[in-house]
């Protein structure tokens, strides 16, 4: 089984100030690579999170960088990485060797931050991260700043993307608030949490009709929910790639006629689709 890298953003101070995305991750995947371990074994305990932990530092992140690269040329076309997690400046020299191997006609480079920069510092990583012609970056800064979020989306020289930031905003009116404050570039749509396919193609319908782009990711369903998720994307026909690939995070997952094609999620019809009143029997 090909195995998945994850790039998590973790606090520098406040040891709450961390998503539960993160803390999920750190818990289920096999193997954490930290730039300090004597640092990062005081959140691991902090959060009871017992999973094995390596060093990634400067003396082996070019061995790391390859196993991106060896991703990109099987195919993908389009490339996520989180940032914050480590040095900002390591970020920067892991995007730099990616480019230097990839021009954009090549690969779209897409950035999350999972609100790891503070407004202060926000637009000046924004401009330095922009000299490698990045497609878009993911929620700069943590949700609920609007008014900041706002200042970065008018003067931010790539584009801005909503994720985070939209949980929990459920009422026509709040989402119309929300995109004439913030006036983001893109919003990013989970429909799990936005209240089902009707909840996210009101955000779509919403967006567009103020110029504002948006793209569908899943969020940890299992294959079922997954399919559900494609089979409406699909109707939706995106020029943009989609992010429809947690399903494969699951060891303990219903089978499907799913596959993962290039960069491409394929439904095979000519496959037998499972008996659910049996497999929930198991």
């Amino acid at each position: 089984m090909a195995g998945k890298l994850y790039l998590c953003a973790t606090p520098i101070g406040n040891l709450e100030d961390i998503t539960l995305r993160v803390l999920r991750t750190l818990k289920e995947v096999d193997l954490i690579a930290a730039e300090d371990t004597r640092n990062s074994i005081h959140l691991l305990n902090h959060f009871d999170i017992k999973t094995p932990m390596t060093s990634y530092h400067e003396y082996n992140k070019v061995d790391k960088a390859y196993q991106l690269v060896e991703k990109m040329q099987q195919g993908f076309r389009c490339i996520k990485l989180k940032i914050g997690a480590i040095d900002f400046e390591k970020e920067l020299e892991l995007l730099a060797h990616i480019r230097r191997h990839f021009t954009p006609a090549q690969i779209d480079l897409r950035v999350d931050a999972n609100g790891a920069f503070s407004p202060a510092d926000a637009l000046e990583k924004l401009h330095r991260l922009s000299e490698f012609q990045l497609h878009s970056i993911e929620q700069p800064i943590r949700a609920g700043q609007w008014n900041e979020m706002a200042r970065l989306c008018a003067a931010t020289p790539f584009p801005i993307a909503l994720d985070e930031e939209l949980i929990g905003i459920n009422r026509r009116d709040r989402k119309i608030e929300l995109l004439e404050t913030i006036r983001p570039q893109y919003i990013i749509l989970k429909p799990s949490l936005h209240g089902g396919i009707s909840g996210s193609e009101e955000w779509m319908e919403l967006a567009a009709e103020r110029g504002i782009g948006s793209w569908v990711t899943s969020a940890l369903e299992s294959n079922i929910g997954l399919n559900a998720i494609a089979q409406w994307c699909a109707t939706l026909q995106p020029a943009l790639p989609q992010g429809l690939g947690t399903g494969l995070l699951f060891t303990d997952n219903i089978d499907y006629p799913l596959h993962i094609e290039g960069d491409c999620l394929w439904f095979h019809p000519e496959e037998q689709e499972p008996d659910l009143l049996n497999w929930l029997k198991q």
